[in-house]
């Protein structure tokens, strides 16, 4: 089997480039609320405090771009994230704060890689931020230098593990369309349990009735909700570490595949 890593020519400095972006894209979309409701919570407070607060907002949303273009980070950034940048904080539109709050778990799996954090949580649990974010400097030069990923077998084993969770969420898709198998084929069901049958010989982890385990159940007992949740998880992870692993077209962040 090819090793993806083989494709990659990306080194540890451009890991911690990229975990910087995304440092920087999460503070700048999430830190300020929407505009509707940043200004009805305006309105109860002087004109001055008014033009207080949205001057330091307009001045560090200056000063971001400033040190996005002096480090090079504005060209590691893809074309939609700088978007996101050139937009007022409070102006950010709602689907691109979930994206950016859903990056928090492509970005876990980045620190993850260069050992700044320990664990990759189980698939049912998210990367917490306020425990993530202040684990990546501000500044890259110095965080670019010495920065080192683990072993790539090691990196390697986690894009397989995350392949599986999301190929068992496209998986449900297909079963809460009602997909049937074909005569003498086994239907998913069968097939989830035998793939989950060997993730246990693997020591993966510990199936639940025949399935892959969620929130102390079977992946298919899970609600709507819990499904949503753990997909998403599944999908950012899948996505990060295919990109570490060299899966993306030049190594372009945003054309990263997730194919399964």
């Amino acid at each position: 089997m090819e090793d993806p890593h083989e494709k990659s020519s990306l080194q540890p400095a451009d890991v911690a480039r990229r975990a910087t972006v995304l440092k920087h894209l999460q503070v700048h979309a999430l830190t300020v609320p929407p505009r509707s409701i940043l200004d009805g919570a305006l309105s109860k407070v002087s004109p001055s405090e008014r033009d207080q607060f949205l001057g330091t907002v307009a001045e560090r949303h200056q000063g971001l771009l400033a040190a996005l273009r002096r480090t090079g980070l504005w060209e590691d950034a893809g074309l939609n994230e700088r978007r996101v940048f050139g937009v007022h904080p409070a102006d950010v539109e709602e689907k691109d704060r979930i994206n950016a709050s859903w990056r928090a778990e492509s970005l876990g799996c980045l620190a993850w890689c260069l050992s700044v954090v320990r664990d990759l949580p189980p698939y049912d649990t998210q990367f917490k931020p306020e425990e993530v974010l202040p684990l990546i400097p501000d500044t890259v030069a110095d965080f670019a230098q010495k920065a080192s990923l683990r072993d790539r077998s090691v990196i390697e084993a986690a894009r397989n593990l995350a392949e599986l969770w999301h190929w068992r969420s496209r998986t449900r898709q297909l079963q809460e369309k009602g997909y049937l198998a074909k005569d003498g084929q086994p239907s998913l069901t069968d097939i989830v349990a035998m793939v989950a049958e060997r993730a246990a010989a693997d020591s993966l982890f510990r199936p639940i009735d025949g399935d892959f385990p969620a929130f102390g159940k079977a992946y298919r007992a899970l609600s709507a909700d819990e499904w949503s949740q753990v997909q998403s998880i599944a999908m950012e992870r899948h996505f990060a570490l295919n990109w570490i692993c060299g899966l993306a077209p030049d190594n372009e962040w945003e054309e990263t595949p997730t194919d399964t």
